[in-house]
């Protein structure tokens, strides 16, 4: 007679039943997978993260690239797809006869408990590179070099100063700051955009393509503003600075807000392909080289360009000859970088004694090059305001001036003195102008009078001249002066 449980039991089976709960068993972990699976899944663990953020699943992962292991994010869809072709083998427990004992390694990672999953991601320069800082995944992988006080930077800041900066100190100063602000600050938005006008061959790439090395798969260099404003913008969401080579924006409108947005606008939309659309932190710092004349969407009041029109001086195209003196003088320089001063350069300037200084502090230096930029995009009033100083025709004509007593004054004497014109007829002469291009635009003499007013103009319900309302105008000569330096455009009207 049976009279214990042990008894019941088939000869062998006690010893299979006493292994399954041994720890010490390499065949089947407490996941339910064998040791050799959990290997595989670990191994995933080390490549790919799980993030939840915005109400939205993602699967991130670093990719090679150029520049180094960049991020990128999958849908679950394609993640499983792309390991659909490794299985491995599975604790059976629980599960139907007819039921496959291996399981689709990207199927079997999503729903593993030991996973890698963030919660929404952050920046934390001073935590784990790549890894999970308080349940967030860090995007922040570090330097591509590491700084060092040894080597010699300074054929590399000359060339900043003499070039870049064409010798003007103010500016040079402040691309210096920027920069060093920038590299101690990887995480935070300048607020101003560095801008470089030149001719290939002066210098523009050599330092942009510097800097973006240093910020390694942080960093990278674009050839149109669409890939900064275009539909899938996934790749910047881990970028801390960007240089657009030969930028042009032509006055295109569609790009006006986003522009703005990029280089001001704390937050930004994301897209990867593939991927719902998601809103998050910008930390991207923007760099424009080009040759062109009209780069940025800079209006009368821009603050948020630093514009330098680059030295000519060290001009060398390509196929300069090897032993002329400028393709020497560039030679030297790129010589200089390679043998430490990348590593230098970024040691001086995480070592800058910054204070409280910003890049958008207030002091971005007022350049000519800066001018010709708000120059190139006029519009509406400004424009036609221009214009009439330009051609030194007096707004309204003769049929706006309220004579003086006994004279008879005509747009032609408008260089020999002021005048006190009729409002109606000048506010007349811009909504005609400004009809041609927009039928339905309403311009009230109160709007114009307020233009008008920040180049020199007077008026207002008190001021009346012979009985009349009137507005005063500068002679034609204070009133270009005015206008010139609203833009801070010297020898505007020269010609």
């Amino acid at each position: 007679m049976k009279t214990n449980f042990d008894d019941w039991i088939p000869p062998g089976a006690a010893a299979e039943f006493d292994a399954m709960e041994d720890d010490s068993d390499d065949r089947v972990a407490a996941e339910g997978y064998p040791e050799e699976a959990i290997s595989k899944l670990e191994d995933l663990n080390t490549k790919y993260c799980a993030v939840v953020a915005n109400g939205k699943y993602r699967i991130m992962s670093r990719q090679d690239s150029d520049a180094g292991k960049r991020w990128t994010a999958y849908s679950r869809h394609d993640f499983v797809s792309s390991y659909e072709n490794f299985r491995i083998e599975r604790d059976m427990t629980g599960l139907s006869r007819n039921a496959s004992n291996t399981i689709p390694l990207g199927e079997a990672w999503q729903t593993w408990p030991r996973r890698k999953t963030a919660y929404g991601t952050t920046f934390d320069t001073k935590g784990d590179p790549g890894g999970v800082v308080n349940g967030r995944l860090n995007l922040w992988t570090g330097f591509a070099i590491e700084p060092s006080g040894k080597g010699s930077c300074e054929l590399f800041k000359a060339m900043i100063r003499d070039d870049l900066c064409a010798g003007d100190t103010a500016v040079y100063n402040y691309v210096l700051k920027w920069t060093a602000w920038k590299l101690q600050n990887p995480d935070k938005l300048p607020g101003v955009a560095l801008v470089f006008l030149g001719s290939i061959g002066v210098g523009k790439s050599t330092f942009a393509d510097t800097l973006v090395g240093l910020f390694g798969s942080h960093g990278m260099s674009v050839d149109s503003i669409d890939a900064l404003t275009g539909d899938f913008t996934g790749h910047l969401e881990s970028l801390c600075l960007v240089s657009v080579e030969e930028a042009m924006w032509g006055g295109d409108v569609k790009r006006l807000g986003p522009m703005k947005k990029l280089i001001t606008g704390a937050e930004r939309e994301y897209h990867y392909k593939g991927l719902d659309r998601f809103r998050g932190v910008n930390r991207v710092a923007l760099i424009f080289l080009s040759n062109e004349e009209w780069v940025v969407p800079a209006g009368l009041e821009e603050r948020r360009y630093c514009v330098s029109r680059v030295s000519e001086e060290h001009y060398a195209p390509a196929d300069a000859p090897a032993d002329s003196e400028n393709r020497i003088y560039w030679n030297d320089l790129h010589s200089e970088l390679d043998k430490g001063g990348r590593a230098k350069f970024l040691h001086e300037m995480l070592s800058m004694d910054l204070g409280n200084w910003k890049p958008y502090g207030g002091d971005v230096p007022k350049t000519q090059a800066m001018a010709e930029q708000k120059f190139q995009g006029l519009k509406g009033f400004d424009k036609w305001y221009h214009d009439c100083l330009r051609d030194g025709e007096l707004p309204g004509g003769d049929e706006a001036i309220i004579q003086p007593k006994g004279q008879t004054l005509t747009a032609a004497n408008w260089a020999d003195g002021g005048f006190f014109l009729k409002p109606t007829v000048v506010a007349k002469a811009y909504r005609e102008c400004l009809h041609y291009i927009n039928p339905r635009a309403n311009v009230t003499n109160e709007m114009v009078l307020k233009s008008l007013k920040g180049y020199g103009w007077n008026g207002g319900a008190d001021l009346k001249y012979r009985g009349q309302r009137a507005w005063e105008a500068p002679n034609l000569g204070d009133a270009r002066k005015a206008f010139a330096e609203k833009l801070g455009y010297k020898g505007l009207f020269a010609s």
